[in-house]
């Protein structure tokens, strides 16, 4: 999948951005996932496995998928598209929302971490062997339409992170409540005015209440959300490595 004739090598191009142990860390990674992934599997296991990966090797990888899965059909490709897009900032947000919502539709089981490759008795056991759990891809779509102001789909995903939790992540719930916040002050104080009637506020008191003191500050100072500026377009330097991460031989 990610070798070309057996051999992984970069054209020039890419030879004149990347040093001797960049290269050798992503030809490591791409080794490894084409020994322990199928070709289906391939891209959104090497989203897996390079999490989290930052500079160079990390935006090049992220292209090498993108430029790959782009137009596949296969909802893993998607997936691995959506992660990839989603790791480089403001301006692919909206594709990678796109591309997260076309994965969630298809109703796609991933596949299991290389070593794992049997299926439990029941579902939870399937994803919790899984190589993205339901919880943090919800909870990865929450973010970003919350940072695309869609409050009330960030909301909705953060409900299902509840669902697939069980409730057990108090960060779920305040989460939900610093997004009502930026809705406004007394949204945020009905939903915490319900929660601490519900199952919930007694095994998560302490955040609950903390959260709780942070908003009461807020509202006596009158705190109105101002979102920020315009995302600006990606610079030159992105154009170039999005074109880049077509480039290498083993793509």
């Amino acid at each position: 999948m990610f070798n070309y004739n057996g051999v992984y090598k970069f054209n020039s191009a890419i030879d004149e951005l990347i040093d001797e142990d960049t290269r050798d860390f992503i030809v490591r990674k791409l080794k490894y996932v084409d020994s322990n992934y199928s070709e289906e599997d391939a891209c959104i296991g090497l989203m897996y496995e390079t999490m989290p990966t930052a500079g160079i090797s990390g935006r090049l990888l992220n292209f090498m998928v993108i430029v790959k899965c782009l137009r596949s059909e296969n909802p893993k490709d998607m997936l691995a598209v959506a992660i990839a897009m989603s790791r480089e900032g403001a301006y692919y947000r909206p594709q990678a929302i796109e591309y997260f919502e076309k994965y969630f539709k298809s109703n796609c089981k991933l596949p299991f971490m290389p070593g794992n490759c049997y299926r439990g008795e029941n579902d939870d056991e399937y994803q919790s062997r899984s190589l993205f759990s339901d919880w943090f891809l919800h909870s990865e779509l929450s973010r970003l339409y919350e940072q695309e102001y869609k409050f009330d789909k960030a909301v909705e995903q953060l409900e299902e992170c509840i669902k697939y939790a069980k409730g057990g992540n108090p960060a779920d719930f305040t989460r939900i409540g610093d997004i009502l916040i930026k809705i406004g002050t007394q949204n945020a104080k009905q939903y915490y005015d319900k929660l601490f009637k519900s199952k919930y506020y007694e095994i998560h008191q302490r955040t609950f209440d903390h959260a709780y003191e942070k908003l009461e500050e807020k509202i006596a100072s009158g705190y109105a959300y101002k979102p920020r500026k315009n995302k600006k377009p990606p610079q030159l330097s992105d154009h170039q490595l999005l074109a880049l991460g077509a480039a290498p031989c083993l793509i």
